[in-house]
C-alpha cells in the first residue's frame, strides 16, 4: 500500500500479518538515519530487534550468501529490505527465525519490548 510518505514506501516492508487467531504482524523498516528495525507486534505488545546503520552492511553480506535470488539493485537498504522478505516473509514465525539468523551470523543487533495496557 502506498503512503505519502515516499521514504516509508520504499524502506518498510511486511514480512507476515494475520487476525487469527489474534491479529499480529511482523514488518522491518529504515529509519532516515539508516538504522534497521524489525518488528513484531499485537494490539498489546511490541517487540523489537534493531541493527544499527554500521551493522546493516554485515546483515546484508549474510543475506547475499543465503538469499536466494539475491537482490541488487544498488540500493543497498532496499536489497536487505527486499531479501529479508524473499528469506523470510510468509513465515508466522520470521521473528524468531531472524533472530536466530543474526546470531547464527554473527551480526550485532539490539533488542526492546514495549508493554502494551491490559484493556
Amino acid at each position: 500500500m502506498k503512503t505519502s510518505d515516499a521514504f516509508l514506501d520504499k524502506y518498510d516492508v511486511t514480512l507476515f500479518v494475520t487476525d487469527t487467531p489474534v491479529y499480529f504482524d511482523i514488518s522491518a523498516s529504515f529509519d532516515e538515519g539508516g538504522k534497521l528495525t524489525i518488528s513484531k507486534g499485537n494490539k498489546d505488545d511490541d517487540w523489537y530487534l534493531h541493527i544499527s546503520k554500521g551493522e546493516t552492511p554485515a546483515l546484508k553480506r549474510v543475506l547475499d550468501k543465503t538469499c536466494k535470488p539475491r537482490i541488487h539493485t544498488g540500493d543497498a537498504n532496499a536489497d536487505t529490505l527486499a531479501m529479508l522478505k524473499a528469506q523470510f516473509g510468509g513465515e508466522r514465525d520470521a521473528f524468531e527465525n531472524i533472530l536466530k539468523f543474526l546470531d547464527n551470523r554473527g551480526v550485532k543487533y539490539t533488542q526492546s519490548h514495549w508493554i502494551g495496557s491490559d484493556q
